[in-house]
């Protein structure tokens, strides 16, 4: 049978990942594929022309075209094609579940998906600009976007740094407020009630796509949006 692909967006710093890891555990017959291994060398990221930084956080800072290649692929064949599993950047991942979450909640989730599923692989892919393109959604099966306030997103930028193909980032000042903030607005605006990212996805997108808007906010319990998660997934596997 085709294997089923979950697209889980939003901003960076979202925890998107987080959960797309907890689905990747969860499910026995799953891959997780991360839209960050698709970044350019660290000489080929595109310099903002208004700030002069590094823009690492738009369309063009990714090999986009070999991204949506291997999307296909994996969609008509439920395995990495032989370039992208030899020649792909892979980005350090912890495959440890969230600290905080409950195993009981995880294994009876993972018990409810993995019946549900048949044997049938899913396919997980994480990222910061799975949704800013309609042609693009379109390639999944399902999608979860995971929503979380300004204020919170640039509290969480503020304590990471990220593993590039040759280096390591940290976000120089005024980074987040500059260069992310107003890449990730422009690039969904389209998707939500009157343009308004900081407000909620319109209904008639979440129906047109087949998406789950979830919230995860600094005071959201991983638990909480773990349950949320899984509850839609298992509505929507029941559905197939």
């Amino acid at each position: 049978m085709a294997p089923i692909l979950l697209a889980v967006g939003g901003a960076s710093s979202s925890g998107k990942t987080t959960i797309a890891k907890l689905l990747s555990i969860a499910v026995e017959n799953s891959y997780l594929l991360h839209q960050d291994d698709f970044f350019k060398r660290d000489e080929d990221i595109p310099v903002d022309p208004e700030t002069g930084m590094d823009n690492w956080d738009c369309v063009e800072a990714l090999n986009f075209d070999a991204f949506v290649h291997e999307i296909k692929h994996l969609k008509a064949t439920g395995e990495l094609s032989p370039q992208s599993a030899t020649s792909m950047y892979k980005s350090e991942t912890n495959d440890q579940a969230h600290p905080q979450v409950s195993i009981e909640l995880l294994k009876g989730l993972s018990l409810k998906l993995n019946q549900l599923l048949h044997g049938r692989k899913l396919i997980i892919v994480d990222g910061f600009m799975l949704f800013h393109d309609p042609s693009i959604i379109e390639l999944f099966d399902l999608r979860i976007f995971v929503k979380c306030p300004r204020d919170t997103l640039q509290k969480r930028r503020e304590h990471r740094s990220y593993n590039t193909v040759e280096t390591t980032w940290t976000d120089p000042p005024g980074y987040f407020e500059k260069v992310v903030y107003p890449a990730y607005a422009k690039s969904h605006s389209y998707l939500f009630i009157n343009g308004d990212v900081e407000s909620h996805i319109d209904p008639s997108m979440l129906k047109r796509f087949s998406m789950l808007s979830v919230e995860n906010d600094k005071d959201t319990h991983i638990n909480d949006v773990l349950e949320d998660v899984g509850e839609w997934l298992v509505e929507q596997l029941q559905e197939t």
